[in-house]
């Protein structure tokens, strides 16, 4: 889920317009509250989402999800480094030539 779309929500947030923009943050705000109170319906008593992956999977299942989400944690740890560093670099170009006057 990571990738082209991450970089490109940015450009497509500040030419859809303000309506737009509203009604699709909107939307997207309906389906995650969906999606969370599934997910509460669906844990029941446990406190961990973990444990429930546990109970319905057993322990292939647990493990499964525990890589998976390692797996999204260094993707979008490695997204935002790429993108922290095209935008940074050119800042302490300029930096640098202020200062210095290279």
């Amino acid at each position: 889920m990571i990738g082209a779309g991450i970089v490109t929500l940015p450009w497509a947030f500040s030419h859809s317009g303000i309506l737009l923009g509203l009604i699709v943050s909107f939307v997207s705000f309906l389906v995650s509250l969906r999606t969370c109170i599934l997910i509460l319906m669906l844990t029941g008593p446990h406190d961990d989402f973990y444990d429930t992956t546990r109970k319905y999977w057993g322990t292939p299942g647990y493990l499964a999800m525990l890589l998976g989400t390692l797996a999204m944690v260094l993707t979008a740890c490695t997204s935002y480094f790429m993108i922290m560093a095209q935008v940074l670099y050119p800042n302490i170009l300029a930096l640098l030539k202020w200062i210095f006057g290279l």
